[in-house]
């Protein structure tokens, strides 16, 4: 086997190329902080991190969580992908991402969400609203918001009528009116309240601003995933 860690950058970087996984597990992981005579490149880092995690390499699955997690380098910080990435570098074996998670676990405010993921690491909805649900309960309104938006888009019926409560709270009409109006299709039962905000925030808008939301809702039906359940309702606080 190859000792990718031996290899200077141009063969080093051919083998990624070639699509040699561990070689580009390697090479993001050395640029990641440079040494071995390679300088520091946050941005070839993640694009070679990310392929290599594509595949299922633990430890380019860490240290790519690592960039997300703190919003480092050229992505934006995102928990939900963070985390996603480093339950699945501890379930591809890195014993560095067991510590790592056992960690994070420590805090509060990601233990509901790391729990969660360890039962369910895909992550999918309704494992996002449950926790988005946990969180709320313990108060953490902000945090909260996040899960449920996370799991609105990937089209979760009740997360979706939570973000639009929360945009329609915050008077932002367009956005509450266009998840509320996403979220209407999978509503059964007696929905009258929140299809009653629906209504009140189109009468707030101004004709250019249901112009912006009715696109608006247009690009959600192309973008967020489908949930196949159908919405029951829940109590209203």
């Amino acid at each position: 086997m190859a000792d990718y860690y031996k290899m200077g950058y141009k063969e080093l970087r051919a083998a990624a190329v070639r699509g040699e996984v561990e070689a580009q597990a390697t090479l993001g992981i050395i640029l990641d902080g440079g040494g071995l005579g390679f300088k520091s490149d946050s941005q070839e880092s993640v694009r070679w991190l990310s392929q290599a995690s594509a595949c299922g390499h633990a430890e380019a699955q860490r240290t790519l969580a690592h960039f997300y997690l703190l919003g480092e380098g050229p992505v934006e910080r995102d928990l939900v992908k963070g985390m996603w990435l480093m339950v699945r570098a501890s379930r591809n074996g890195s014993k560095k991402a067991v510590d790592n998670l056992a960690m994070y676990r420590a805090r509060e405010d990601y233990r509901a969400l790391i729990d969660a993921m360890v039962q369910q690491p895909d992550a999918d909805a309704e494992c996002l609203f449950r926790v988005a649900e946990e969180v709320k309960g313990k108060g953490d309104e902000g945090l909260a918001a996040l899960y449920y938006l996370e799991a609105a888009r990937k089209g979760h019926p009740l997360a979706q009528v939570a973000v639009g409560l929360r945009y329609f709270d915050q008077k932002n009409y367009v956005h509450a009116y266009a998840w509320l109006e996403t979220a209407a299709p999978a509503l059964s039962g007696d929905w009258s309240t929140v299809l009653g905000v629906r209504e009140i925030a189109e009468m707030k808008m101004t004709q250019d601003e249901r112009s912006i939301a009715i696109g608006f809702v247009k690009a959600l039906e192309t973008t967020v995933a489908p949930h196949v359940m159908q919405a029951r309702l829940p109590e209203l606080r």
